[in-house]
């Protein structure tokens, strides 16, 4: 039997469209692909982004980035 999890899907509120563009800002410009090949993956397999699902695919290009920034 499969899960199905519901997550709310709707309208960024101000103080999150400025928190995320904050945080898409600082990514440089490899982790901003990186981004968008990871929206890209998932309209691949649904057609809806939450907005969890995109602030982990920002977190997950941050975490990019600070490697690249190491190595």
């Amino acid at each position: 039997m499969r899960k199905t999890v519901e997550v709310h899907v709707g309208f960024l509120d101000n103080e999150e469209s400025h928190a995320l563009k904050a945080r898409v800002y600082d990514l440089s410009e490899l982790a901003a692909k990186q981004v968008l090949y990871g929206i890209i993956q998932i309209f691949t397999m649904k057609a809806k982004l939450s907005i969890p699902t995109f602030e982990e695919v920002i977190d997950d290009a941050g975490k990019f980035n600070e490697v690249k920034k190491r190595g």
